[in-house]
């Protein structure tokens, strides 16, 4: 007679599955970590080539929230557009990988209102620690030369 404890034998089985959830997750967070450290110097970019147009702005009394749209537009349109490339690819594989289960769950719309929703505010939060700084800086040396 061969016995054995249940949950001893579901935990050797979904061992493996425990290790790749642990490993999705890290790469995830160095993933997204990546992709902020290149919306920062996106923004460190765009801000840079854009020195003067928001030394005009402020000089002509814009106020920082039209300067923050200024700067953060370009940037927001890449997320949309990205998002909307990566979400088909997404459910794609998704879906494939929760076929292999009995008991599967089915990805909804959701899901990836979420995903879209933490992209943009990962980005919003990239460009708002750089913008402040722009702010900051006085016209008056940005037009001197012009």
């Amino acid at each position: 007679m061969r016995y054995f404890f249940m949950d001893e034998d579901f935990a050797h089985m979904y061992k493996a599955e425990r290790q790749n959830a642990k490993l999705s997750v890290v790469f995830a967070i160095l993933g997204i970590f990546i992709a902020a450290l290149g919306l920062f110097g996106l923004t460190s970019f765009t801000i840079e080539q854009r020195t003067k147009e928001v030394g005009v702005r402020k000089a002509l009394g814009a106020s920082g929230y039209s300067i923050f749209y200024l700067i953060s537009k370009e940037i927001i349109i890449l997320v949309c557009v990205a998002t909307l490339i990566a979400s088909p690819l997404v459910y794609w594989v998704a879906t494939n990988w929760l076929h292999n289960y009995y008991y599967r769950i089915h990805l909804g719309v959701l899901e990836f209102i979420v995903g879209f929703i933490a992209a943009i505010s990962i980005a919003l939060l990239t460009i708002s620690y750089k913008t402040p700084q722009t702010l900051r800086i006085n016209p008056a040396h940005t037009l001197r030369y012009e």
